[in-house]
C-alpha cells in the first residue's frame, strides 16, 4: 500500500468513519482462527469486505477467498469490497488496485481478493472466509478439505461467520467446541441488542414483533435451537438445500410440475408450492405467498392469483387444500382444469397425505428429495414436530406463529401428494387443458 502523505487519512480513520465498535473489533482481529455467531440485519457483511481488502493490503502475495451459501453470493461479497475501494480512494488512499473485475480484486503488491464456491476452496492457503457457514450445503467436506492445511501452516487464517441454524452442523460443532477439539478460536458473539448498544439504528423491541419467537430466538438473539422435537432435523434440511445456479447449466432438471395449495383465510398464510418430479428426484421450488399470514384477503383475489400461477406452466397436478373455505375453491379449480388434473383434499383425505411425511423424510435421506434454499421453507420443514396421540395415532404438528403454520411446508407436502396422485391416475394434466387459456410459459 501507498504510504499516506501528510494530512490525508489512514485506511483506520476510513473505517472508524463508517463502521460500528462491533465491526472494528472483528476487523481488527488479526488471530489466525476467528469465529464469529451474529444477528442478522446488522452490517456484518460490510465488515467482512473491509477485513478481506486490509488482510490482502497487509501481507505481500496473500490471497483471500470469499466463500458463502453459493458462488453467486460470494461474487457479491466481491462487488462489495469493490465499493469500499472507492471510498477509500475517494478519501485520498491510493490502495495500489491494478484489477478490480467480477472474479479477482489484486493488489500492487501481488494480494488477490477472489470470490469461490465452497467445495473448490480446499487446500488453499492465505485467509479463507466462510460466510454464513452454518447453511452451507457441503459444511463437513468443506472442513476436511480446509482444516489439515490450517493444522500444517502457521500462516494461514480461517475466518467462519454466521447466525444459526440449528443445534447441528460443523459451524455450531466449532462454536460449542466443549472438548477443544477444533482447537483455539477467537470469538465474536453479537446479537441484535449488543448491536443496537453500539450505535446501530434500529429498535430490536419494535423488530421483535415483526417475527415469530423461533426466528427471533435464532437470527436475532443468536440461539441454536435445539433438533430434539423437529422431524426434519437442521442437519437434513442443510444436506437437501440447493441454489439453482450451482447445478448443471444453471437450471433445474427438466420434468414434471406439480404444485400444492394450502389455503386461510386471515391467520394463516396462503402459499403456492411449485416442484418438479425429475425422475426418482423431486425438486422443491420456492413457494409463493398467495396471501400473508394475519392479513385479511378476498377469496375472488385469491382465486385469481392462483389462478394466474396455476396458467404460467403446464402443471401435470395440483392437490389443494379443500378444507373450509378451500372446498369452494378446489370445485371451482376443477371446473376450470378439470377432475384429473385437481386433487381436492379435504376431511379424511388428509389423513393419506400426512402419510407421506415419513416418505418424503425417507427421499430426502437418500438425496432424492431437493429444498431450495429459500429460508421461509427451510424455517417450516425445521417446524414439524411428529407427536403421537393418547390413542396411539401419530401427528405431525407446527406450532402457528407470525409466519402462519408452516404453511410453505404444507404446500410443499401437497405437491409431493399430487406427484403421488398422478402416478395412479396418469391422466389428462394441465399440459391438455391449460392450453386453452395461451399463457403457458416454456418453463424453467
Amino acid at each position: 500500500m501507498t504510504r499516506k502523505s501528510k494530512g490525508k487519512p489512514s485506511v483506520e480513520g476510513v473505517f472508524r468513519r463508517f463502521l460500528r465498535p462491533y465491526q472494528r473489533r472483528f476487523i481488527q482481529d488479526r488471530s489466525k482462527r476467528i469465529i464469529c455467531l451474529k444477528s442478522r440485519r446488522i452490517g456484518m457483511s460490510e465488515a467482512v469486505v473491509v477485513m478481506s481488502i486490509l488482510l490482502a493490503l497487509s501481507e505481500r502475495y496473500h490471497d483471500v477467498y470469499l466463500c458463502s451459501t453459493n458462488y453467486g453470493n460470494a461474487k457479491e461479497l466481491l462487488r462489495r469490497c469493490g465499493r469500499w475501494l472507492e471510498a477509500f480512494e475517494a478519501a485520498g488512499l491510493n490502495l495500489g488496485v491494478v484489477q478490480n473485475s467480477k472474479t479477482t480484486i489484486e493488489f500492487s503488491n501481488g494480494s488477490r481478493i477472489i470470490p469461490m464456491p465452497l467445495l473448490a476452496v480446499r487446500s488453499r492457503t492465505g485467509t479463507v472466509i466462510l460466510d454464513e457457514y452454518a447453511f452451507a450445503l457441503h459444511d463437513r467436506e468443506a472442513w476436511a478439505g480446509i482444516s489439515p492445511v490450517a493444522l500444517t501452516n502457521p500462516n494461514m487464517r480461517i475466518i467462519l461467520i454466521s447466525t444459526p441454524f440449528g443445534a447441528s452442523g460443523m459451524f455450531w460443532e466449532i462454536w460449542t467446541d466443549p472438548s477443544g477439539e477444533h482447537g483455539d478460536w477467537s470469538r465474536h458473539h453479537i446479537d441484535i441488542y449488543q448491536a443496537a448498544t453500539e450505535g446501530f439504528p434500529v429498535n430490536p423491541e419494535e423488530l421483535r414483533t415483526q417475527y415469530s419467537s423461533d426466528v427471533w430466538a435464532q437470527e436475532f438473539l443468536c440461539q441454536f435451537l435445539s433438533d430434539i422435537n423437529q422431524y426434519f432435523p437442521h442437519d437434513l434440511i442443510r444436506r437437501c438445500a440447493y441454489d439453482v445456479e450451482e447445478l448443471p447449466g444453471s437450471t433445474l432438471p427438466s420434468g414434471e410440475l406439480f404444485a400444492g395449495i394450502d389455503l386461510a383465510s386471515v391467520q394463516d398464510a396462503s402459499v403456492f408450492g411449485p416442484a418438479i418430479e425429475s425422475g426418482e428426484d423431486f425438486w422443491l421450488r420456492p413457494p409463493t405467498i398467495i396471501k400473508p399470514a394475519g392479513n385479511a384477503m378476498d377469496y375472488t383475489e385469491q382465486f385469481q392469483r392462483a389462478l394466474d400461477l396455476l396458467r404460467s406452466d403446464p402443471y401435470s397436478g395440483v392437490s389443494v387444500d379443500a378444507t373450509g373455505e378451500g372446498a369452494q375453491f378446489g370445485q371451482d379449480l376443477r371446473r376450470e382444469f378439470g377432475w384429473r388434473a385437481i386433487n381436492e383434499v379435504g376431511g379424511g383425505e388428509w389423513k393419506n397425505v400426512y402419510e407421506l411425511v415419513p416418505q418424503m423424510r425417507l427421499a430426502m435421506e437418500r438425496g432424492k428429495l431437493h429444498i431450495p434454499r429459500d429460508p421461509r421453507l427451510m424455517r417450516a420443514f425445521a417446524k414439524i414436530q411428529r407427536t403421537q396421540t393418547t390413542q396411539s395415532n401419530i401427528k405431525y404438528t407446527a406450532q402457528k406463529d407470525a409466519e402462519g403454520h408452516a404453511d410453505e411446508f404444507s404446500a410443499a407436502l401437497l405437491a409431493y401428494h399430487a406427484a403421488q396422485q398422478s402416478k395412479r391416475t396418469q391422466g389428462s394434466s394441465f399440459a391438455a387443458v391449460a392450453g386453452r387459456h395461451g399463457r403457458i410459459s416454456p418453463g424453467f
